[in-house]
């Protein structure tokens, strides 16, 4: 099968699910990937299309029309059958919140790459550089929820897994050869762990944690309003108001229905909806000011005699094994370590071994 001809298999339906199942059973890799639609087009996260290959067949599973991914799910966690993703941290969160799916025995060739110092670490670089292919970019940026599916999109769905699997016997074959094969390793297991994590969104926006105590509680209630707009029109947030404009009008925003109709730089939904806007803003008026209690964040190991030489020892590891520093060790780590906590407590067993070997001193 060469480029110009791949095939694949568009699995739209349960008992066809079931049926593709069944043969994934005497698999000993398979490739995965995820095309989602992520407030791009729609509103919130959707799964909108789950491509497995074996390296020879492709399946195209359409989750917006089968709902019951069981069948899926059993293979996932099946620890005899390796899955190979590539930089799957987003893939596995969204696999958690939507279907509590849970995967294991994962092998990510981003981490791969990370750990050989490959300048190149997208999939795309990859795959122009190991096989000469282009992938069609504009793809990246269509809504994968519509339906029916374009062959162009299905084409470029079923190119991502393809070549996969080689991808992963290539990277695994240097890793061995490297004698980085366990780093690897220990890396894709903490990757099984990856849950979805809610997080306090209103303070995710640059700029939030400058604003007033009285400001914040504006913000939450102007965030709340735009987003029920949002989540019930089934748009991104941000066609009805950038998070740029809503910081602005949380420091200065109209107090009445007439000032909301006249706002400039926003959605015509703004105005439509202007009282609901200047109900929100009574509402932060009257609520507590959100004045947060920060926990304290010390910097002071950053300049300090430990630090220093850590960072120094470090970036020489990294030369010596022509890896990224941050791989090696992280400033986070470093400055945990500069503040006593035990190196072991900090590092992955693997980083430890490779720093403590190549010299460096943590007393």
């Amino acid at each position: 099968m060469d480029e110009e001809n791949i095939s694949y298999v568009l699995v739209e339906d349960g008992e066809a699910l079931k049926r593709v199942a069944e043969k994934w059973k005497n698999a000993k890799v398979l490739a995965i990937d995820l095309e989602m639609e992520n407030h791009l087009h729609r509103y919130g996260t959707h799964l909108a299309l789950i491509q497995v290959s074996d390296g020879n067949s492709i399946w195209l599973i359409d989750p917006l029309k089968i709902s019951d991914l069981s069948p899926f799910c059993e293979m996932m966690k099946d620890e005899n059958i390796q899955k190979v993703f590539h930089d799957p941290d987003f893939d596995l969160r969204v696999l958690d919140m939507k279907i509590s799916c849970h995967p294991k025995n994962i092998f990510d060739t981003k981490t791969a790459c990370n750990l050989l110092g490959k300048e190149e670490e997208s999939l795309s670089g990859i795959l122009e550089n190991m096989f000469g292919i282009k992938k069609d970019t504009k793809m990246q940026k269509v809504d994968w929820t519509r339906r029916p599916l374009t062959k162009r999109m299905l084409d470029y769905a079923a190119k991502d897994v393809f070549y996969l699997i080689r991808v992963r016997d290539a990277l695994e074959s240097e890793l061995k050869a490297n004698g980085r094969m366990t780093w690897a390793e220990e890396e894709f297991k903490l990757l099984e762990k990856i849950r979805h994590e809610e997080k306090e969104k209103p303070y995710l926006f640059k700029g939030a944690k400058m604003l007033s105590g009285r400001e914040k509680a504006i913000l939450h209630t102007l965030y709340d309003c735009r987003d029920e707009i949002a989540r019930k029109r089934d748009i991104p947030v941000f066609r009805v108001m950038s998070n740029k404009k809503l910081l602005e009008l949380a420091k200065n925003p109209p107090e009445k229905y007439g000032g909301w109709k006249g706002v400039e730089g926003v959605s015509w939904l703004v105005k439509k909806y202007a009282w609901k806007f200047a109900d929100a803003v009574k509402r932060g008026m009257r609520n507590e000011p959100e004045e947060r209690q920060e926990k304290p964040f010390h910097r002071m190991p950053i300049g300090s005699a430990l630090f220093e030489q850590l960072r120094e020892e470090r970036n020489a590891v990294s030369e010596k094994l022509k890896i990224k520093p941050h791989i090696i060790m992280s400033t986070s780590q470093m400055e945990e370590i500069a503040r006593g906590t035990e190196p072991r407590d900090v590092l992955k067993k693997w980083q430890y071994e490779v720093l403590t070997e190549n010299g460096v001193k943590f007393k």
